[in-house]
């Protein structure tokens, strides 16, 4: 006796059942969707498990033969099934097992017949519905009766040949490349459409000007961290213990003192600074300095406080970034701040000057005539300096 999931066949005498589970484990490989391991088979009924070497020749054989063939011999049916699972991957299908047969040869149960079909082989049976006032869910199935098969039979000890064979599918097979690429440009489509369906004031909480401000700047993303933290400065007291250049401020969580961060706020230069070192890290301001904003009456994000590469223009505007023309002072932060500016500069000087030689020589002599300038800008501040010295 033989058992089969999509058809009726005669029966033969002397034959037993042995059912292959016709489950999502009987599934081989897919389109890069639905994939499994590959099941042994149990060792009564005369199969082996695949083995490594088994998986290597069924590839090699792919190789030589870019479809399987009438006579077509393997050493077990797991290398027919190696060989067959390897071939769908490569077009694009999944296989599964679909039907097996075994005969009793002195007293033993053997394998002696396997079947391979396609995923959308044969048709799923409608169940009877009984009659229920909840409403169910109608499941399309994913099968439309492709007829692509392959049977093999054993015909000795270490010798399974190909009987029955069909190529052809019903459906439009693609390749788990296409397939990914195909899921890639999806997920990509998806998350263009979630930009433009959510506008930043449907993802506002607050009727807080800081909140709208943040929203118009900064990307998705970016303006999801800083509103989570907008929300926890919101659960945070500020208290002033000094006043001056810098003023000092202990931020704490419901009145607990562990929790305690403290914070200074220049109000000429506009920054601020936070012991938690969120800012530094991150370029999105921490909730102890918004709760000290909120304090203060600011009610608009410092320009000193918005780091432009999480900004929706991160991409845009020149070339040079974090420019300060305008900054005069001599003072160290500032210093320091114009040394970053120019180190961030030579870094994208560098990056696009490296793509070609062509780019390479434009940059080498830009930034030559560049530091001569420097260089000849130096000596005069120093002439001018000495002159001015020897004057008085």
């Amino acid at each position: 006796m033989e058992y089969s999931s999509s058809e009726d066949e005669e029966l033969v005498e002397d034959f037993i059942d042995v059912e292959d589970d016709t489950g999502t484990e009987n599934i081989d490989q897919g389109t890069g969707v639905m994939t499994s391991k590959i099941h042994g088979i149990d060792p009564s009924d005369g199969s082996m498990p695949p083995t490594g070497n088994e998986l290597l020749m069924a590839a090699d054989v792919v190789g030589k033969n870019d479809e399987p063939h009438m006579g077509m011999e393997f050493e077990s049916d797991a290398a027919a099934r190696a060989f067959y699972n390897t071939y769908a991957l490569r077009f694009g299908f999944g296989i599964r097992v679909a039907r097996s047969r075994s005969e009793r040869r002195k007293g033993v149960e053997m394998l002696v017949m396997k079947r391979f079909v396609c995923l959308k082989e044969g048709h799923h049976k409608k169940k009877p519905v009984e009659p229920s006032s909840k409403k169910k869910r109608k499941r399309l199935s994913i099968r439309d009766g492709c007829p692509a098969m392959m049977e093999v039979v054993r015909r000795g000890p270490d010798k399974w040949v190909i009987t029955k064979l069909v190529l052809e599918h019903t459906h439009v097979i693609v390749s788990a490349d296409r397939a990914r690429e195909y899921m890639d440009g999806l997920y990509a489509s998806e998350a263009r459409k979630d930009i433009i369906s959510f506008p930043p004031e449907q993802l506002l909480k607050t009727n807080m000007v800081l909140e709208k401000q943040a929203a118009s700047i900064y990307t998705r993303a970016a303006f999801e961290t800083f509103q989570v933290e907008l929300i926890e400065a919101l659960q945070h007291y500020a208290v002033k213990v000094q006043d001056g250049p810098y003023m000092k401020y202990y931020v704490e969580r419901d009145g607990n003192p562990p929790t305690r961060h403290t914070v200074f706020y220049n109000v000429a230069e506009k920054k601020a600074w936070c012991d938690c070192c969120r800012f530094a890290f991150s370029a999105i301001l921490c909730r102890h300095v918004l709760g000290v904003f909120a304090l203060a009456g600011v009610i608009m994000l410092p320009e000193p406080c918005i780091t432009k590469r999480w900004t929706k223009k991160a991409k845009t505007g020149p070339e040079l970034i974090g420019l300060n023309v305008g900054n005069e002072s001599g003072s160290a932060d500032s210093v320091v701040s114009r040394y970053n500016d120019l180190v961030r500069d030579a870094m994208r000087c560098a990056e696009k000057g490296a793509v070609s030689a062509g780019a390479f020589r434009v940059a080498k002599e830009v930034l030559c005539k560049a530091f001569m300038e420097i260089k000849s800008l130096g000596e005069k501040l120093n002439k001018d300096a000495l002159h001015s010295a020897a004057s008085r």
